[in-house]
């Protein structure tokens, strides 16, 4: 059952949603319904193929009044805006001059998009980064459920900055008193300090002051506490297991790529961190879908470039001849291609074999000349700038295309780029919790306290209150 709360009763998000998706989910729901927790009649759909939804579908949605969020034709990329969060914002009609709060909410998932910085805060304990691990097969935890345990910190971490000017003068409860809850004290103790948002000190922090049920901090924090921890443990078996994943080597352009048989992301970040990494991975998926990963170390050569482009339009073609249904998308900020992924996961594989795969990449590809052993770490590039947000749509028919008879599921294929796939795919400099890479990874904490502090002084020209309480 689903009510409708004004224009919207629900929303469709992709398989696996994000944190962008995730806070993106909760701006609307704010708008929408006046709540800041998750309302019991609010209607949630998943999409989990990377091709545009077919018109029926589309229909339905409209007819049940269900926002896509970042899914079809209302992909953030498609809309040429930073994050799916900043997209709802613009079509909700939110005023980010006069809302600082939903302003810091966009600003934050845009950056967020852009370099991955929130994954560093608290030393990896917090929801940015654990979500995707979540999603991973082995952790054994449903998408609805890992959505609405994340939803919940974005809508406390957003009651908290609403009500902190309150809170100054009268809280429900003030932070000292949590030495009376001796179940409390032990969790805070299992993690690092921190008043960085989104990460799991301050949010049992956030809701202790907030008055939440003590019962329930306990176990919403024990339940990031405990899936935090396995993935960690689940990460370094990855690391000691990764070798044994390997099904054959082959050489491009003189450097070594592997393939290998997988479905755990885990094993390709340890193979891009090892002491001898492979320029490049080809994961096969036991559904039969590919993803073609590269290392950082050769992305950023414009031959290389040129050349991924060129085989990502042989792909398409293959399937356009082969008429099969399969998709395959590219992510030109990780140079990654992929007929699909862990979001993905009812996405139909190419007929093409491996064998045929890796002939088509040593015939196409072009990589550059590098040492991948050599250490030292990639500098990253200036800050892109926004592009200028396309029209804001007045009706859902419009914003999924509904209405665009040219815009079926086969008309994504020349230019299929998934929303969510740099935060699903398993980059090699997504560092996480005792990454072998912890000089990167301090490097990213600090950018975050730079930009932290200069939201901070941009939200106190606005009139609003700092973020990040001291406990």
């Amino acid at each position: 059952m689903s009510v409708s709360f004004g224009k919207w009763s629900g929303a469709v998000l992709p398989g696996n949603p994000p944190f962008d998706k995730v806070a993106a989910l909760v701006l609307l729901i704010e708008h929408v319904t006046g709540l800041l927790e998750w309302p019991t009649h609010f209607a949630i759909d998943y999409w989990r193929m990377n091709c545009d939804p077919p018109e029926t579908v589309k229909k339905e949605w409209q007819d049940d009044r269900l926002y896509p969020i970042d899914v079809g034709r209302n992909k953030y990329h498609d809309r040429k805006m930073g994050s799916a969060t900043e997209v709802v914002a613009y079509d909700l009609g939110i005023n980010l001059h006069r809302d600082a709060i939903a302003a810091g909410l966009v600003e934050t998932a845009n950056d967020n998009n852009r370099t991955g910085y929130l994954k560093g805060f608290g030393n990896g304990f917090n929801m940015p980064w654990t979500i995707r691990e979540l999603y991973k097969p082995t952790m054994f935890v449903k998408a609805e459920i890992a959505v609405e345990a994340s939803a919940h910190v974005v809508f406390t971490e957003l009651k908290f900055r609403r009500l902190k000017a309150a809170l100054a003068k009268t809280a429900p409860r003030e932070f000292a008193a949590m030495n009376e809850y001796p179940a409390l004290m032990a969790l805070r103790k299992q993690m690092p300090y921190s008043t960085d948002p989104f990460t799991f000190p301050q949010y049992l922090y956030e809701m202790f002051v907030l008055g939440e049920d003590i019962n329930e901090i306990e176990r919403r924090i024990n339940f990031w506490i405990r899936n935090h921890e396995k993935a960690l443990k689940l990460n370094a078996q990855a690391v000691e297991e990764a070798g044994d994943k390997v099904r054959a080597e082959f050489e491009i352009c003189g450097l070594q790529c592997v393939h290998i048989k997988t479905d755990d992301d885990r094993v390709c970040r340890a193979l891009f961190s090892s002491d001898n990494p492979p320029a490049m991975v080809l994961a096969e998926r036991r559904n039969g879908t590919f993803q073609i990963l590269s290392n950082r170390r050769v992305i950023q050569g414009r031959e290389f470039q040129e050349s991924m482009r060129e085989f990502y339009n042989e792909l398409v073609e293959y399937e356009v001849q082969d008429r099969s249904g399969a998709l395959w998308f590219l992510d030109d900020r990780i140079w990654a291609i992929m007929n699909g992924s862990r979001s993905l996961s009812a996405s139909k594989p190419t007929r093409m074999n491996v064998a045929g795969l890796i002939r088509r990449m040593k015939q196409t590809i072009m990589l550059p000349s590098v040492d991948l052993s050599e250490s030292g770490r990639q500098s990253r590039g200036p800050r892109a700038k926004l592009s200028e947000p396309t029209p804001a749509t007045a009706t859902i028919g419009e914003i999924i295309g509904v209405t665009d008879p040219g815009n079926g599921s086969g008309g994504d294929r020349s230019e299929a780029v998934l929303a969510d796939a740099v935060e699903s795919a398993p980059v090699p400099d997504s560092v996480g919790p005792e990454d072998p890479e912890a000089a990167e990874l301090a490097d990213i904490h600090q950018t975050a306290q730079n930009k932290v502090a200069s939201f901070t002084a941009a939200m106190a020209k606005l009139g609003a209150q700092p973020i990040g309480d001291k406990q």
